[in-house]
């Protein structure tokens, strides 16, 4: 089972549960939808365990109003569901009990809010007093880092105000924290059943998640003029009175107001027939506070919102509320959005994201959209079983990031074969350097025996990819490389291990084998590597370089089964072409003594086209 539940942090046996339903009531949040919700988890009383007055239950000799509720889903790794109990019902006839919990929200429904404050606070710090002081919920259920932002965001700007909410004003704790975020064009949120605020801010050219139009389904987007402001009315204090501030700056607003008329954010929402402060819920302390709630609003909201919704695959699971997505849609080229609501669809697999653009219809930045040029993808070669190592150029633009390697097993199925590294394609931003000024890389983890393609796009600082390279192709080795007294990997540098003897004990860490299989005899032997056996569809070109008394020999087969002779090349000879068919490779060091400057280095083993 998936799904762990605990009471105040203990675990609850799986076949302890009946059911656990969520009833939800849907908030909304300028545009954000926060869930007041229940929770009734039906148990088994088993041996009284869960019964309040039996010694051996949980509950016996607790104050377990309010003590934490959670829902944890082990395949996500998030809490689906964290509340605080409210009541303990037991059911001696049918043997059960019901413990009934409900989240923060709620009590932000049902809590009528009592506080006045006159002190110099931003909005957000109020929020945040409400939240924690008034409503009592846990600090491990709010995350404080975007209180804090927000709050020195509006303390540098010196937006303060006054609260004043008496018990007589049967006003929520709901309805204030609303409109405290409507002043600020602030967001209150969960991820996880935490709390998390964000203020807004103009989207100044920050990478998101780069979503990829082959990895999306069903996408639409549509214009909202439902928030559209171009003009605002805000009540600050003025001493001992009242004063309004009003739109600043008129000039820069004529064609959302021809376009869509004058719409106004009023602050209060409704008329006050008064000028005392007192009389006044929130009320800001000063003009300029006044001016830069105002103007943030206008920056954001004097043109419509582009929105959107995509189903995207299930990798994307961990995606969230507030989140930034680049989409690659319709012509759009990682075009950034950020997201309003999440939902999974567990049996299909996919995740449905809505959301709005953030540089859409209005461009407040300006974007790069121009890939980088793409590279050549020089060679692809076996390095041991189920590995192959790539070689490609390496990328000279100035803004260069990083490349992503695709590989298949199904030529143009590029995004469903898994290595080491992660899915097709894998992200590779520090690539090995070759000796010959490439760049490459070692996949892991394919699947033994298998052919695969291979192709390569260089990324920038922008996420803009390139072109694909060319695309080569390989056997996975089913086996791994011979190798005798050597040290090191065939496609970077295999040399002599000078720290065991000749003809001594060969150290634990080699693969070792009694007789190289080669055209010796070789007198003396020092050591060897042997590739295992593999197969080339048209041919193969190997390139190597070796330094010291290094033989390269080979074998062909038709059949893999029958053999030729093994042919010996002198070690001034740097590359073979061999036919199609099966082949083996093989490096045999015939110096006298251990040397550091005997090694050897494949450099190409590359198919014929």
């Amino acid at each position: 089972m998936s799904q762990q539940v605990y009471i105040d942090y203990v675990l609850i046996p799986d076949d302890h549960i009946i059911a656990y339903p969520v009833s939800e009531e849907q908030i909304e949040f300028n545009r954000d939808k926060l869930c007041a919700a229940t929770m009734e988890l039906e148990l088994i009383n088993i041996d009284q365990y869960y019964s309040k007055w039996a010694p051996v239950s949980i509950f016996y000799g607790s104050d377990y109003y309010n003590k934490p509720c959670q829902v944890y889903d082990t395949e996500l790794g998030i809490y689906t569901w964290q509340g605080r109990i409210k009541a303990v019902v037991s059911d001696d006839r049918n043997k059960t009990v019901t413990v009934k919990s409900s989240n923060f929200v709620r009590d932000m429904v049902d809590t009528v809010l009592e506080y006045v404050s006159s002190a110099a606070v931003t909005p957000a710090e109020h929020i945040h007093y409400i939240l924690a002081t008034v409503l009592e919920i846990d600090s491990s259920f709010i995350e404080y880092g975007g209180f804090a932002d927000a709050i020195a965001i509006q303390d540098a700007a010196g937006v303060y105000c006054d609260m004043n909410y008496d018990k007589e004003a049967n006003v929520t704790c709901l309805t204030a924290i609303e409109e405290l975020l409507r002043i600020t064009s602030c967001h209150l949120f969960t991820v996880d059943n935490i709390i998390r605020f964000w203020q807004w801010r103009a989207w100044a050219g920050q990478v998101g998640t780069i979503i990829k139009r082959r990895r999306t389904q069903n996408f639409t987007s549509e214009p909202d003029d439902s928030g559209v402001v171009n003009d605002y009315s805000i009540a600050y204090k003025s001493g001992a009175s009242v004063a309004y501030q009003a739109t600043d700056y008129p000039k820069s607003l004529t064609a959302s107001r021809a376009k869509f008329g004058t719409r106004s954010f009023l602050v209060p929402d409704e008329e006050v027939d008064s000028t005392t402060p007192e009389d006044f819920r929130i009320l800001l302390q000063s003009a300029a506070a006044a001016q830069w709630c105002g103007n943030l609003k206008i920056s954001r909201n004097s043109d419509m919102i582009e929105t959107f919704r995509v189903q995207v695959d299930y990798d994307y699971a961990w995606l969230h509320v507030n989140d930034q997505v680049d989409l690659n849609e319709e012509g759009l080229v990682n075009e950034p959005g950020r997201v309003t609501a999440v939902e999974l669809d567990r049996d299909n697999r996919t995740l449905e994201i809505q959301g709005e653009f953030l540089n859409l219809p209005v461009n407040r930045y300006s974007r790069d959209t121009l890939p980088p040029n793409p590279v050549i993808l020089v060679s692809v070669f076996p390095s041991g079983r189920g590995k192959v190592f790539l070689k490609w150029s390496a990328s000279l633009e100035t803004d260069h990031v990083g490349y992503y390697v695709y590989f298949t097993a199904t030529p143009g199925m590029w995004e469903q074969e898994y290595s080491h590294l992660g899915r097709s394609p894998v992200e590779v931003k520090n690539p090995s350097a070759t000796y010959d000024g490439y760049v490459g890389v070692e996949l892991r983890e394919l699947l033994p025996g298998v052919r695969y393609y291979f192709k390569v796009t260089s990324f920038d600082t922008r996420y803009n990819e390139s072109e694909d390279s060319n695309v080569l192709s390989v056997v996975s080795p089913a086996e791994n490389f011979n190798a005798y007294r050597v040290t090191g990997v065939l496609y970077s540098v295999v040399s002599l291990d000078i720290t065991n003897p000749r003809r001594g004990t060969v150290p634990d860490r080699f693969t070792t084998f009694t007789d190289l299989d080669s055209a010796g005899p070789y007198d003396p032997l020092t050591a060897g590597i042997e590739s295992p056996v593999l197969r080339t569809m048209a041919g193969v070109l190997l390139v190597w370089r070796s330094f010291g008394d290094v033989v390269f020999q080979s074998r062909v087969s038709d059949d893999g089964i029958t053999w030729g002779d093994w042919v010996e090349e002198l070690s001034s000879v740097q590359n073979k072409i061999i036919p199609a068919g099966y082949y083996q490779f093989a490096f045999v060091f015939r110096s006298a003594h251990y040397s550091a400057d005997d090694s050897v280095q494949l450099i190409t083993l590359e198919e014929a086209a």
